[in-house]
C-alpha cells in the first residue's frame, strides 16, 4: 500500500478522519446535502473510511488460489477490487 497515506486512521469527533492519531484532520465527511450532524450514515461512512487501509492490506495478503475454479474467480474479484482502490 505504498502510495496511500501511512499510519492508523481514526474517526475524530463527528466530522473527520485523522491519520496516525494526530488531531490535524485531513479528511472531512458530511452527509450528502446536509451540514455535518450526527447521523447513522455519517458515522458509518467515517468508520468505513477509517477501516479502509486495514481492509486493503488484508485483501492484498490473501492467497485464496487452490487450483479450483471458485478460487480463481474469488482471486479475480479480490484483484479487481484492489485495482479499483488504486484507481486503475
Amino acid at each position: 500500500m505504498s502510495n496511500f497515506t501511512k499510519g492508523e486512521w481514526s474517526v475524530y469527533g463527528d466530522w473527520g478522519i485523522c491519520f496516525s492519531g494526530d488531531r490535524d484532520c485531513h479528511v472531512t465527511v458530511e452527509a450528502r446535502g446536509e451540514q455535518p450532524k450526527h447521523t447513522k450514515e455519517l458515522f458509518a461512512n467515517l468508520n468505513l473510511i477509517a477501516a479502509a487501509p486495514e481492509m486493503y492490506d488484508l485483501l492484498e495478503s490473501l492467497d485464496v488460489y487452490d487450483g479450483s475454479t471458485s478460487s480463481v474467480k474469488l482471486q479475480d474479484k479480490i484483484d479487481a477490487l484492489l485495482a479499483k482502490a488504486r484507481g486503475e
